[in-house]
C-alpha cells in the first residue's frame, strides 16, 4: 500500500544533528501514512550505526560515496512512490502540526506543487533566506552589502524581501530546500533534481521549472521548522563557496540568456575580490577567526579563478 508521505533525509557526517531530527519526527508525527528514508552519502563519524540501532524502522540507503544533495533525494524519489514527498535537512527539528500543515495546504490546492514553512535558526531568530530567483540586480547589491544595508529597501531587498509580514502565506519563486513539500504530480510532470547541481540551487532550479509549468510555489507561516544550518557563518567554507558559485553559473546557464551570464561573471568577479578583502583583513586582525577567513579567502580565490576562465 503506497504511503501518503515520504520524509526523505540526506546525511553526511552530522550524526548529532540527525539524531534530534529524527527524535523531533518522532514526537510530532504527521497524521497520515509515512515513512522516512534515510539516504547515507558515505559517513565516517557513525551515522549509520547510530540509525541503526536507535532508529531500525527508518529505510537506510547506504551510499559508497558523497554523491551531493539532489542526487542522492533522487534515488528516493525514484524508488518509492507516495503522493508526497517532504525533503528534509538533517540538521533541521518540526514542530508540532509542521509536516501535516503542510500535506494539509497541498491537499487543498492543486495548482500548488511546493511548499516551504517558516523557518527559525537554532536560537530562535527567524531564517529568511532568498525567495526570488537569481537576477543580476539582486546580486549585484549583495556583493556590495547594499542589502545589509538597507534589508527593507524594495530596491535593494527585492531578493529575501524582509518587506513582507512573514506571517502571511504568499506565493514565492522558490523556497528553501532545507524542508521543501513536492507533490507527487509535480515529479511525474517536471521530472527529478538536476544532478548536475552537486550542492545549492538545485531547489532553485526545481521550483523554476514548476513555475515555467504554470504551477505555484507557496510559502507557509502555519509550519515552522528550525534549521541549524542556515546561519551565514556557516556558508564562509572553501568547499561551500566554490559549490555555490558553481551552481548559481549552471542555473544561469541553463535558464538565463548567455548576456546575462556574462554579466554575472563579471559581478562575482567584483564580488569575490571585495570578499577577498574583508577576510584578508579579519585573517590578519582576528587571530580567533584565522581558521575560518583562511579557508574562505581559499573558496573566493579559486572561485575568481572560476570566473577569469572560459569555462566554469
Amino acid at each position: 500500500m503506497m504511503n501518503e508521505l515520504s520524509i526523505i533525509i540526506v546525511s553526511w557526517n552530522c550524526k548529532d544533528y540527525l539524531r534530534r531530527c529524527l527524535e523531533s519526527i518522532s514526537k510530532f508525527p504527521p497524521g497520515c501514512s509515512y515513512d522516512i528514508i534515510l539516504i547515507d552519502n558515505a559517513s565516517s563519524d557513525g551515522t549509520v550505526e547510530m540509525v541503526q540501532t536507535s532508529f531500525p524502522g527508518i529505510k537506510l540507503i547506504i551510499n559508497d560515496s558523497n554523491r551531493g544533495f539532489a542526487a542522492a533525494n533522487n534515488v528516493a524519489l525514484k524508488h518509492f512512490i507516495s503522493q508526497f514527498y517532504l525533503l528534509l535537512n538533517p540538521d533541521t527539528e518540526v514542530y508540532d502540526n509542521s509536516i501535516q500543515s503542510l500535506i494539509d495546504i497541498a491537499k487543498r490546492n492543486t495548482e500548488v506543487w511546493g511548499i516551504g514553512p517558516a523557518i527559525i535558526n537554532g536560537d530562535g531568530s527567524p531564517q529568511r533566506t532568498g525567495v526570488r530567483f537569481p537576477n543580476n540586480w539582486n546580486i549585484f547589491s549583495e556583493s556590495l552589502f547594499l542589502d545589509k544595508l538597507f534589508p527593507h529597501s524594495k530596491l535593494f531587498g527585492r531578493h529575501r524581501q524582509l518587506y513582507h509580514n512573514p506571517n502571511i502565506e504568499r506565493e514565492l519563486d522558490y523556497v528553501q530546500g532545507s524542508c521543501i513539500l513536492l507533490h507527487n504530480e509535480a515529479i511525474k510532470k517536471i521530472g527529478f533534481l538536476d544532478e548536475d547541481y552537486f550542492m545549492y540551487f538545485e531547489e532553485t532550479d526545481w521550483c523554476y521549472r514548476v513555475r515555467k509549468a504554470g504551477k505555484c510555489i507557496l510559502y507557509s507561516p502555519l509550519a515552522t521548522i528550525k534549521h541549524y544550518g542556515g546561519g551565514e557563518f556557516g556558508h564562509f567554507d572553501k568547499h561551500k563557496i566554490i559549490h555555490y558559485h558553481k551552481s548559481l553559473l549552471l542555473f544561469y546557464h541553463k535558464h538565463y540568456s548567455a548576456l546575462r551570464s556574462f554579466t554575472l561573471r563579471n559581478i562575482l568577479i567584483i564580488r569575490s575580490l571585495i570578499r577577498l578583502c574583508i577576510w584578508s583583513i579579519i585573517f590578519i586582525l582576528q587571530p580567533s577567526m584565522r581558521k575560518r577567513a583562511a579557508s574562505a579567502c581559499r573558496g573566493y580565490y579559486d572561485t575568481l579563478f572560476i570566473m577569469l576562465s572560459r569555462t566554469s
